[in-house]
């Protein structure tokens, strides 16, 4: 049987026209798909790059300012090449152009040559992007600058990979559009043949495929039931998509990869951020620990010179107003000579009180401290305070109800209160508040006493004191008052005083808010106040009592020597404890020890000590300013009294004859 004159040549024509448009299409879909996914590779590629860059700057932020970045910088380039082989080059620059870092180590501690640049164009503000050529080759080159912790750049970071490796992976990219391109122009002859043969339901199964291929399913297999070509490309088709989605999986995993490096990196650079806000922590913290020491050892040198001079000085005052009260009473008719010798007892009275406040600030006072209320005591104040302070401010007084015992000079306390009230006045002109508070504070901290604090708060609302004043607020004769409105010395006093007592004390104060001045005294364990016998009255003459006098200053000596007997006493003096105790020794009927705390070879307390073996039972009063470094309770085991110098004659004959009449009635 013969086939019809021109079946054939229609059929092929069909067949032909057919191919040549299916393989049109197919060519079409494939340059197009070809320049979208060299754009995309490329555009990735390029993100990747910059990002790299980016986050080596960070990293290299805290070693360019080590002083050997190279020691740290390496085996991070090290590792990062390792760990993705293309890039090329990896250059760490800083702020001088010196290379800190290179892939090349050949290349470190030198200068920076720029490459050749081709094309540059800036990503946003952190970095620039574009092709140069280096040693012959190009690249593509990314950078980005390194910044302080101040945000100011230190440096620069590069990092290429040669063109030829952006070129390899559009190539296979290339290579599978081409066979994917191919394969498509088989299938569409493959499909042409089909339809010829009536084969629409094999090639229809096929095109489904290759749709969800096309889409992305890679995973897709196409099952074609023939046993022509239809079916080897069929399954060819399926090996390609195998083929893809084991390249799709590696993109992935090297995704992967680089996610997980980049976490690294972000963790390490945050890690970088804490050691140096840790650092930079500890070195503030070193800072005001040694402008705290040397505000301490500035404050205990001018301690000790104040109390140096203010001791020599008081012995000197001592005699000053001893003789100018005997002139006085020798002077009653004489008015003239009467004022003058007054006028000099009014001057010795103010330098004492200069001298005391000298002796408090540098703490070599003699404290005679006793376990007191600090409530009893501040109540006791407060109806001497108001009229000190002025109706226009006022006082309130909030005392805890169970308030601890401290161990502390009574006296010495309530010139604390003072001073702190007089200082909160004076920075209220217009008026105000005071409040003076005490409560009981638990033990923080293995320093912490026992059984705790006792808080002693002076607050005011006054003008405030400014942070330049408060570095400066317990050094004596600072002041910020006018010229002659102030010597200096009133926070000066409290501040030695409170220390010498073995408290502390800290102040709080805000502009336009006021100031809060806090103490804090060590409790003690008795639950009841010390109180001292009544004193029994008694005239101020003496009766022929024998006193044991030590005192090393020869002018001081006399004047007492002479005040007792013009009163009617027996007088044996001494020049030191030493001498005073070799006088007991060969003189047992004394009835008083009169003894200076502070001199030479031995000093009044250890004297007490060795005449009480020699003469049971003495009474003893002792006399100073000057402490030398130790508290009177501490080193006597009883109750003694203490007459302060300098004193005047009626205040030595009423100590002296009450205690004679506490030992007689003893």
């Amino acid at each position: 049987m013969t086939r019809p004159r021109g079946t054939l040549s229609i059929r092929l024509i069909v067949a032909l026209a057919s191919a040549c448009i299916t393989a049109g299409a197919v060519l079409l879909v494939g340059m197009v798909s070809q320049n979208k996914m060299r754009s995309v590779l490329t555009s990735e590629i390029e993100t990747r790059l910059i990002l790299g860059a980016q986050h080596l700057a960070l990293i290299s932020s805290a070693e360019l300012l080590n002083d050997t970045p190279a020691l740290t910088l390496q085996p991070i380039i090290r590792n990062l090449r390792e760990q993705h082989p293309e890039i090329g080059v990896i250059v760490v620059i800083d702020r001088a152009g010196m290379i800190q870092g290179h892939s090349d180590i050949r290349a470190l501690d030198t200068h920076y040559d720029p490459p050749t640049e081709l094309e540059m164009r800036t990503i946003g503000s952190e970095g620039t992007l574009g092709h140069c050529v280096i040693r012959g080759r190009e690249m593509l080159m990314a950078t980005a600058p390194v910044k302080g912790p101040t945000g100011d750049v230190i440096g620069s970071i590069q990092i290429g990979i040669y063109r030829n490796y952006i070129d390899d992976i559009i190539a296979a990219s290339n290579l599978q559009n081409f066979m994917i391109t191919a394969l498509c122009l088989g299938l569409g002859v493959l499909i042409t043949t089909v339809l010829m043969t009536e084969l629409l339901r094999p090639v229809g199964d096929l095109k489904r495929g290759l749709a969800r291929i096309g889409q992305g399913e890679l995973d897709t297999r196409i099952e074609v039931k023939s046993r022509t070509d239809l079916g080897v490309l069929a399954e060819a088709v399926n090996d390609m998509a195998g083929r893809l989605q084991e390249s799709r999986d590696r993109m992935i995993e090297r995704d992967e990869a680089l996610q997980e490096a980049h976490e690294q990196l972000t963790a390490h650079v945050h890690d970088l951020q804490i050691e140096i806000v840790q650092k930079l922590k500890a070195q503030e913290a070193l800072r005001l620990s040694e402008e705290k020491l040397m505000q301490s050892q500035k404050m205990e040198a001018i301690g000790q010179l104040a109390g140096g001079v203010a001791h020599d000085f008081n012995n000197i005052l001592m005699s000053i107003s001893g003789f100018a009260s005997l002139i006085l009473r020798k002077t009653e008719g004489d008015e003239k000579l009467h004022r003058y010798a007054s006028e000099i007892g009014k001057s010795c009275d103010r330098a004492a009180a200069l001298i005391k406040k000298l002796m408090a600030f540098s703490r070599k006072q003699v404290l005679a401290p006793r376990i007191i209320d600090l409530n009893q005591i501040t109540s006791g104040m407060l109806e001497m305070l108001q009229p000190l302070i002025g109706k226009r401010i006022q006082v309130e007084f909030r005392g805890h109800p169970e308030l601890k015992r401290v161990k502390a000079d009574p006296g010495e306390i309530e010139q604390v209160i003072m001073n702190l009230v007089v200082n909160a006045r004076d920075a209220m002109p217009e008026g105000g508040r005071i409040l003076i508070e005490t409560e009981n504070r638990p033990a923080a901290g293995p320093d912490s006493p026992a059984l705790g604090w006792v808080l002693l708060r002076v607050s005011d609302t006054g003008t405030g004191i400014d942070e330049r004043t408060m570095k400066r607020i317990f050094e004596p004769f600072f002041t910020t008052k006018d010229h002659g409105k102030g010597t200096g010395l009133g926070l000066a006093t409290v501040f030695g005083i409170v220390n010498q007592s073995g408290g502390e004390i800290s102040v709080e104060s805000k502009l336009g808010r006021g100031t809060t001045f806090t103490i804090l005294f060590p409790g003690v364990a008795d639950d009841r106040a010390e109180t001292r016998p009544e004193k029994v009255p008694a005239g101020k003459q003496g009766s022929g009592e024998t006193i044991l006098l030590l005192e090393d200053e020869p002018q001081v000596r006399e004047f007492i020597t002479l005040v007792l007997t013009n009163a009617g006493y027996t007088v044996l003096a001494a020049g030191n404890g030493r001498e005073g105790v070799e006088v007991a020794r060969t003189s047992p009927n004394i009835h008083l020890l009169l003894s200076d705390v502070m001199m030479p070879e031995m000093n009044g307390p250890e004297a007490y000590r060795n005449i009480v073996d020699v003469i049971p039972g003495i009474r003893v009063l002792f006399m100073s300013g000057y402490s030398g470094g130790f508290h009177l309770a501490q080193e006597i085991d009883k109750d003694v009294q203490l007459l302060q110098k300098p004193f005047l004659p009626e205040q030595l004959l009423e100590l002296v004859r009450q205690e004679l009449d506490l030992r007689r009635a003893a």
